[in-house]
């Protein structure tokens, strides 16, 4: 074997180890890329995770406070009612007292009209 094709055949060696090397070191980057990328899609997920548990716990609080907000309106229309029918039951316990102390005075009135009456038939 000549000169030539000895360092023919030691570069073809040399290029297949080459590309060996080429090929391990596109796997591993091949390997690294897709753990990235794994590593990624896991963080994002977990940071949707995360963005959907705050809302829910956003609209958790809005619904609390509007069930507040109800009950609050619901009891300031409760003690305006209670006030107003108290208010009410005042002006007719009034109104009914009135009207019997009148009723009596016009009782009075006409038993004294109807004794004048009998007196001024009994002469």
């Amino acid at each position: 074997m000549t000169q030539k094709q000895k360092s023919a055949e030691e570069a073809a060696k040399i290029a297949a180890e080459a590309a060996k090397v080429s090929a391990t070191a596109a796997g591993v980057a091949a390997k690294e890329e897709i753990a990235s990328i794994k590593e990624d899609a896991q963080a994002k997920e977990t940071a949707d995770i995360e963005a959907a548990q705050e809302a829910g716990a956003d609209m958790s609080a809005k619904i609390n406070s509007l069930k507040d907000q109800a009950t609050d309106k619901f009891n300031d229309l409760k003690d305006k009612a209670t006030d107003k029918l108290g208010d009410l039951k005042d002006k007719a316990s009034a109104f009914t007292a009135q009207a019997l102390d009148k009723s009596g005075d016009l009782l009075d009135t006409l038993s004294d009209k109807v004794h004048a009456a009998a007196d001024k038939l009994g002469k």
